[in-house]
């Protein structure tokens, strides 16, 4: 069961390095206080290397003229031991060529209980 897990890691890596793009993150980190206040603490990760990529999806937006409007999705893809978070405490962003990203769902993906990527869903802000 190792090799499959080791082969898998490979898959994704070489995915990644196909495209790859470096990284850093920087994380908010929401906690909340005892008087009912938050404190925030930033932090950064990476560098990383990942893989952005965009994957059209159609969309049907009704308005007067009942016009459709196809949008975009942006993903990107990680090795199985990167850090990266989307959870009601952590915030993760990154700018790549301008473009400013917010990370809004994380799935880890794996065999026998062992990560082998991350995927992560993106949003452009």
């Amino acid at each position: 069961m190792q090799k499959v897990i080791e082969l898998r890691r490979q898959c994704a890596k070489f995915a990644i390095d196909e495209h790859p793009t470096e990284i850093t993150i920087n994380r908010v980190t929401t906690t909340p206080k005892d008087n009912g206040g938050k404190t925030e603490t930033k932090s950064t990760i990476g560098p990383l290397k990942v893989r952005i990529y965009e994957k059209p999806r159609a969309k049907q937006i009704t308005d007067d003229g009942g016009s459709k409007r196809v949008q975009s999705q942006w993903w990107m893809l990680a090795e199985w031991d990167a850090d990266i978070r989307h959870d009601q405490n952590n915030t993760d962003t990154f700018e790549v060529d301008g473009k400013h990203y917010t990370v809004i769902g994380v799935a880890k993906y794996g065999h026998g209980g062992e990560v082998t990527s991350i995927q992560a869903e993106l949003e452009v802000v």
